[in-house]
């Protein structure tokens, strides 16, 4: 599959309107989370966890019903995320992707059952899936509750709370793999899964999805660092006095470890057998990620 930055536009409008299709299936529940759930994907976003599924999905020959299933899911649990990392008690944060958070748009508790809600039925919409056969579903719930629970997302955000400005650089590559890189994970191991891919094969995706994690993650700490607000979306400079990759060893050296990682991810790429042309093409998928000024 050609990448381009249309391809991906083109995506994320389609992938837009079939989720907020999804979500009417939840209409006549209380009204106030409902609400509360179809603003929260309102906003926008990359969409980039569920187009990296249907991405590799698609390179291997898998069907698009069962990556929209997975990138729904994937989606749900990182708009939950984001909706408790906003919190008061979290970062505090009133603005993402340029509006309210919804903390700020309803009140706090609203946030809080809207992320539960998005948690749950991103767990429901696997085991409801009509294009996942029970025994994959059984496997990819497992991951699922790998990535966002205790060995993954919740970990992750626990870490983070305790880190502070002079936390060692070690401490801030455990917290960011279980913060970022663990639904990045989902991402490949769930198509893994699905292809019914060997030990080994599973052992390079988990690889993949961890150097992908770092460039996806190096990258936002520099936008923090030199990006824009108005593209960005959100606060900047916040994580000044935090452990922030870019503040800690600068512009030349991040863009240093960026380079390493895409090298190791391309090495991994054709460790799986992906062929030439799918090669150059995840380079520029990697070149987008990693110099995207949002």
């Amino acid at each position: 599959m050609i990448f381009n930055e249309k391809n991906l536009l083109d995506f994320k409008n389609s992938f837009e309107l079939k989720s907020s299709k999804e979500l009417l299936r939840i209409k006549n529940h209380e009204k106030n989370i409902y609400q509360s759930i179809q603003y929260s994907f309102s906003t926008g976003g990359k969409r980039l966890r569920p187009f990296l599924i249907f991405y590799f999905g698609s390179l291997f020959n898998i069907n698009e019903k069962s990556l929209f299933d997975l990138g729904m899911t994937v989606e749900l649990t990182h708009t939950y995320s984001l909706i408790h990392d906003d919190l008061p008690a979290m970062d505090n944060d009133d603005i993402r992707r340029g509006k309210p958070t919804i903390h700020k748009k309803f009140d706090e508790a609203t946030a809080i059952l809207c992320g539960d809600a998005l948690q749950v039925i991103a767990f429901s919409n696997i085991v409801k899936s009509k294009n996942i056969s029970d025994n994959h579903k059984i496997k990819i719930i497992d991951l699922l509750c790998e990535c966002s629970g205790l060995d993954g997302l919740i970990s992750g955000q626990s870490l983070d709370l305790k880190m502070i400005k002079s936390s060692n650089i070690s401490k801030i590559n455990k917290m960011q793999d279980l913060k970022t890189g663990a639904l990045f994970k989902f991402c490949f191991v769930s198509l893994g899964i699905l292809k019914n891919l060997t030990t080994k094969e599973i052992k390079l995706l988990e690889k993949l999805s961890f150097e992908f994690g770092k460039i996806f993650q190096i990258t936002d700490d520099l936008l923090d660092f030199n990006g824009s607000f108005k593209k960005v979306g959100k606060k900047l400079r916040k994580d000044i006095n935090k452990p922030n990759i870019a503040y800690k060893i600068g512009l030349d050296e991040c863009l240093k470890k960026i380079s390493s990682h895409k090298n190791n991810f391309m090495k991994y790429c054709k460790k799986l057998g992906f062929n030439d042309k799918d090669i150059i093409n995840i380079d520029l998928l990697l070149n987008h990620v990693s110099r995207r000024d949002f």
